[in-house]
Order: structure tokens, then C-alpha cells, then sequence
């Protein structure tokens, strides 16, 4: 309990309540999915393939607001020569006339591909032992902030399949891509929210859980892991500390209800003294969470 009252004391000569910026419900992003490229030997239907399964797993994680370039008849124009573009970069994405147009859509980020190479291999089945096809795909993926043209993020994905014939593990291939774009967005797109609420607090385990803004209608689901973070100002900087962690187990419109594993006291004690502003909660992409740029 004193080392308690201590903390408590020093973060309250950290945190300024007013200084503390109000905080806002968490909003979808808008993310323009750009025409995927891809070298000389990919075909178009792997290119395409590739591109539609990136857009699946989007799409379920539920926090996006996606434009599909290939479909807006305003992106559709910028678009027509960039099939055949070898270097994914900012120069050749996010020119003057396509950042007019993509802010007019309200969007913050674009999405961009390229599929670099397909092979597919004799093997044979790991459980059954009978021959099969094994295709995998080599893709890159970039997202670019739309405001001044940065490269927020970019990783190279690998997607396979198995089937027992080309056509089919090609397929199959394409769709494992909706599992890369899901950790893609796990890695990138962080989801910050804030405590609405504490829960119960248990006389000895200290808080055993709360309640945090965004529900299902922002694609929180069951199992989804979060961290709690306080804000703490050092001189005239401000930064952020990791206090807690949370486990979401009960989405619901607009709030989830998540246990605490980590920080019972601590996220307690400061909720009551400094209020809710003092905490901060992010997604852990180590749990495999969507979530959102901030």
C-alpha cells in the first residue's frame, strides 16, 4: 500500500490534469485500396487474385472504411497506367492529382501492391502422403500517409496453397493473402481508445475488469488484446508508459467489456484520482488485432 501511495504521489506530479487532451470515441479510417502491380511473368489473375484476398481480410477485421480503386469511378482514371509499374514508391502512388482526389474521398491512407513472383511445386500431403500441388506467391504491401506522402509501413508476405492442381493451389494461394493483410493491419494500423468505466474490483486481486469505447461496430471481437498505457509528462515533453493489459470478452455496441491481466491496481488508482483522460488503450499486435493508424 505505501508503494502504492508513492506511485500515486509521483504520478500526480507528472500529470497535469489540464493538460490532458480530451478524448474522442474511436472513428473508422478510410483506406484507399490501390490497383495491385506485378513483374512481367505474374499474370493478371494472380495480380487480381492476390489483391481481392488483401481486400477479404481488410474487410473482416471491421475497422476500415475501404475504397476499392479498382470499382471508384474517381480513381478509376488514375489508375489506368499502373499496371504496369515495376517500383512501388510515393512518386509514382500520391501525385498532386491523385491526393486531390483521394482527400476528397476522406481518406487518410492508401494501400498499395505487387506481386513479385508464383511458383508452384510438386509435394505431397503431410497428413494423407498423397501428391499435391504447393503454390506460393511472393508480395509486397505499402501504405502511404495521404497528408505528405510517408511510407508508413512495408513488409514483404509470402501466401501459399495446396491443392491437387495448379489451378486450385494458385486459388488457394490467393486467398491465404487475406491472412497476410490481416497481420499487415495487426502491425500498422493501431486501434487507440480509451476506459470508459471500471467494473468490479475485487478486494484482493485489486480491478478485475473495465469497460473501453468501441464495440462490434468497430470490429472488437472476442479475445482481442489491448494495452493500457498513461500518459506522463517529463518536463515539457509528454509520452506514454505501459501500465496494464486487457483481454476483451464481451463486445457490445459501442463499449467492450475486457479483464484485466496486468496493472489491477495501478489502472484503477489512477482512473480515480487523475480520471480516465490519464489513460490510454492500444491494440497489442501481438495478440493479432486490428486496429488503426494514429
Amino acid at each position: 500500500m505505501r508503494n502504492l501511495k508513492l506511485f500515486s504521489a509521483a504520478l500526480a506530479m507528472l500529470l497535469s490534469s489540464a493538460a490532458l487532451s480530451a478524448q474522442s470515441d474511436p472513428v473508422k479510417e478510410t483506406v484507399i485500396i490501390d490497383l495491385f502491380t506485378g513483374t512481367g511473368h505474374v499474370k493478371d489473375y494472380i495480380r487480381d487474385g492476390v489483391r481481392a484476398g488483401v481486400i477479404q481480410g481488410f474487410t473482416e477485421k471491421g475497422r476500415f472504411n475501404l475504397v476499392d480503386a479498382a470499382t471508384n469511378a474517381e480513381i478509376v482514371s488514375l489508375n489506368a497506367n499502373r499496371n504496369t509499374e515495376v517500383a512501388v514508391t510515393a512518386e509514382n502512388v500520391l501525385n498532386a492529382d491523385a491526393v486531390n482526389v483521394y482527400k476528397a474521398l476522406g481518406a487518410k491512407y492508401l494501400l498499395k501492391g505487387q506481386v513479385t513472383s508464383i511458383t508452384t511445386v510438386d509435394t505431397k500431403n503431410i497428413i494423407t502422403g498423397n501428391p499435391e500441388k504447393k503454390t506460393t506467391i511472393a508480395f509486397s504491401m505499402t501504405v502511404y500517409n495521404i497528408a505528405d506522402g510517408s511510407t508508413v509501413g512495408s513488409e514483404i508476405c509470402e501466401a501459399m496453397g495446396f491443392a491437387k492442381n495448379t489451378h486450385e493451389a494458385e486459388d488457394s494461394a490467393c486467398k491465404d493473402a487475406k491472412d497476410e493483410a490481416q497481420k499487415f493491419a495487426d502491425k500498422y494500423f493501431k486501434f487507440t481508445t480509451f476506459i470508459e468505466q471500471l467494473g468490479e474490483v475485487h478486494k484482493k486481486k485489486g480491478l478485475i475488469d473495465v469497460y473501453i469505447v468501441g464495440g462490434i461496430e468497430m470490429g472488437v471481437a472476442k479475445n482481442q488484446l489491448f494495452k493500457v498505457y498513461v500518459k506522463k509528462q517529463i518536463g515539457s515533453r509528454w509520452t506514454q508508459q505501459e501500465i496494464g493489459k486487457l483481454k476483451a470478452v464481451e463486445p457490445m455496441d459501442g463499449l467492450s467489456r475486457c479483464v484485466v491481466q496486468k496493472g489491477n491496481i495501478e489502472i484503477a488508482e489512477i482512473f480515480n484520482t487523475t480520471g480516465k483522460e490519464a489513460l490510454v488503450v492500444v491494440s497489442d499486435s501481438e495478440g493479432g488485432l486490428p486496429g488503426f493508424f494514429k
